[in-house]
């Protein structure tokens, strides 16, 4: 550090401060079920819930679903439902999603495996990657 600020010094720029210590967070674990998630949403009250992610075919019959703590992101919990899916219906071939799983690893792992993701591109228009 002391030669990075003796390097800006010479440059007329601020040196920077120490490196500061990292916040302390505080978790809020429920007494009665400790794997639960707290769930806050805009106007909605703190509460500790889960959240159902369900994968489901072209008619909307559900064909597998999980149950993850609802402080998960959905782009997290995709990998547990992705993996149930494929492993019970090899024969898979396009994946829709919404806009919760639209990141690279999620797009990534579905064009690896041979299969097509399809997600939300603009309001109300889909997009294959």
């Amino acid at each position: 550090m002391a030669e990075i600020n003796e390097d800006r010094e010479d440059h007329d720029k601020k040196p920077f401060d120490g490196p500061k210590p990292p916040e302390e967070k505080e978790i809020t674990v429920p007494t009665t079920d400790p794997e639960s998630g707290v769930f806050h949403k805009r106007e909605h009250k703190k509460c500790f819930a889960y959240t159902a992610q369900t994968g489901c075919d072209k008619n909307g019959y559900v064909m597998d679903v999980t149950v993850n703590p609802d402080n998960i992101h959905d782009s997290v919990a995709f990998d547990g439902l992705y993996d149930k899916l494929t492993e019970h219906n090899p024969e898979i071939e396009k994946i829709v999603m919404d806009a919760g799983y639209k990141t690279s690893w999620i797009s990534k792992r579905a064009l690896d495996d041979g299969r097509i993701p399809i997600l939300p591109y603009e309001k109300g228009e889909l997009s294959t990657v």
